[in-house]
């Protein structure tokens, strides 16, 4: 007796997810009689998928595979790998899923507010992201004038201005 088709199905929740998201991809295996059997190898973009290279089937022939937070923003072709059993032969599915990028929240904040002409303030710049804190570099500026420019180390960063004139500042 050969063996018979399977199918596979693969489904990624939540999709489109946002950056920050834990996502769960869900393998589901079918044939003709019987529930196969075995294990699922699952892949992004054909690279094994990191604590998911054989998860085994539930009774009802489903296998899961949760990939952490801070998955990379844009798009993944995931692929699940049925390795198939003594009754049925391998099948693939695949799952098309798009990471979307997410803003960080952030604040501008001065040492003291209001400020005492011809002492120096520290402006602070924070940021946080829903996975690793944002990195780059933030620009301070009044109006169209840049201030300084400072890398952000943990989501923040901080800028000394060494005299403010007298009046009201509009600061970015």
């Amino acid at each position: 007796v050969s063996q018979a088709s399977s199918a596979t199905a693969l489904a990624a929740a939540p999709s489109p997810s946002a950056y920050g998201q834990v996502v769960t991809l869900t393998a589901t295996v079918t044939g003709p009689g019987i529930t196969p059997t075995g294990t699922v190898a699952f892949t992004d973009g054909g690279a094994a998928v990191s604590g998911c290279g054989a998860v085994a089937l539930s009774a009802g022939g489903v296998a899961t595979c949760t990939l952490p937070a801070g998955l990379a923003g844009g798009a993944h072709a995931f692929s699940a790998l049925a390795g198939g059993d003594s009754n049925y032969l391998a099948s693939t599915g695949a799952a098309a899923h798009t990471v979307d990028r997410v803003a960080p929240t952030a604040s501008l904040s001065s040492s003291s507010n209001p400020s005492i002409y011809g002492s120096p303030v520290t402006l602070t710049f924070a940021s946080s992201g829903p996975a690793a804190a944002p990195t780059g570099t933030v620009t301070f500026r009044e109006g169209a004038t840049t201030l300084c420019t400072a890398t952000l180390s943990g989501g923040g960063a901080t800028c000394e201005v060494p005299l403010f004139g007298v009046a009201t500042h509009a600061l970015t």
